[in-house]
């Protein structure tokens, strides 16, 4: 059964994902939102209640900056796990905001393109 609690966007981010501080996979984040993601990995290297880190890029360029957002894996699918972030400090929510603000904005732009 599905348990969605925000909105989610379909995206298409490379990500590093750190357990423990130490990078433990480069994988692909598959849709996010406020509250959390589904990122493309081999499930089996993340226990579930693991408290992780992921790390997103934003911006482009000279501006393109990148940011470790701590974690929680709360699901295993077949082709990756299902994170809760944790956005209890206002800068952290303020980094996932503007993630989903541009990840949502590069989306309509790849849905104008194609249409």
């Amino acid at each position: 059964m599905e348990r969605r609690f925000g909105q989610r966007t379909r995206v298409i981010s490379d990500v590093v994902v750190y357990n423990q501080g130490l990078p433990v996979a480069v994988a692909r984040a598959r849709n996010v939102s406020l509250l959390g993601a589904f990122v493309e990995m081999q499930p089996e290297l993340l226990r579930r209640h693991r408290v992780i880190e992921v790390e997103f890029s934003t911006g482009t360029g000279a501006l393109g900056r990148y940011h470790r957002i701590p974690a929680m894996v709360v699901r295993h699918g077949e082709r990756g796990v299902g994170l809760i972030f944790e956005t209890s400090d206002p800068v952290t929510r303020n980094t996932v905001q503007e993630l989903v603000r541009e990840q949502r904005a590069a989306a309509s732009v790849r849905e104008t393109l194609v249409s």
